[in-house]
């Protein structure tokens, strides 16, 4: 649903005459949109006394789960990306040398399925993630190498953005020509052309997310998105 906004205020001026050759108008719009992906952002973190051994068995285990999600006939190739690889050093209490290393992923499910089908789609995926932890199957206690899952963040996010920003912004700067013309007739102006284009407020699409319950899944919601840009003339 696209709703645009014009309001004219008579006790304030429609437009802004920024010297003798301008003349500027603000455009408006909102757009009701709903999240059309899901992200997962997990971590796969491995302890350690060998880091050579640390790493093999670490990435061994990302691998494995990789397997396992894209086995799925919902989870798209190329939708889980692992990111750059975080390795620390630390000592223990005896000034032994522990190394830790840190894989982040980063899954994606389209939205492209009913609620429902959504979130049977999201339970499945963190069932094979949990299924996969190493720290669910074996006591770490008389381990040497221990590793654990950690879902860091579950959110719905705009896959394109970048198209939705387009929309916006297209039915924004509709807004402020159509007050121009207004303007035009009012002042019998002839020839106008656009000067130069200010973002006065985002619409903050491309980082949105809107968060998960992780106990209590729930679909994508609606959400508003406003722009507001200052569109300047020059007067021929």
């Amino acid at each position: 649903m696209l709703t645009l906004l014009m309001v004219i205020y008579f006790s304030l001026p429609l437009w802004a005459a920024d010297n003798e050759d301008t003349i500027s108008t603000i455009g408006m719009s909102t757009l009701d949109l709903t999240p059309n992906q899901t992200v997962i952002m997990l971590e796969v973190s491995g302890i350690g006394k060998s880091e050579v051994q640390l790493e093999y068995e670490i990435n061994q285990n990302v691998d494995l789960l990789m397997e396992r999600l894209n086995d799925e006939d919902d989870i798209e190739e190329n939708s889980i990306k692992k990111l750059k690889q975080i390795i620390k050093t630390n000592n223990d209490k005896y000034n032994r040398k522990k190394f830790k290393i840190t894989i982040p992923l980063k899954i994606q499910i389209n939205n492209n399925y009913t609620d429902n089908q959504l979130i049977d789609i999201l339970r499945n995926v963190l069932q094979i993630i949990n299924n996969t932890d190493p720290s669910n199957k074996h006591a770490t206690y008389n381990r040497s190498i221990e590793i654990t899952y950690n879902i860091r963040e579950l959110y719905y996010n705009f896959q394109d953005y970048q198209q939705q920003q387009k929309r916006l912004f297209k039915e924004t700067l509709t807004d402020s020509k159509e007050k121009l013309k207004l303007i035009a007739k009012i002042l019998n102006l002839k020839d106008l052309r656009i000067h130069k284009v200010q973002e006065i407020k985002s619409s903050r699409l491309k980082n949105y997310k809107q968060s998960i319950n992780l106990n209590h899944l729930q679909s994508p919601q609606p959400a508003k998105f406003k722009e507001k840009i200052k569109v300047t003339y020059y007067l021929y």
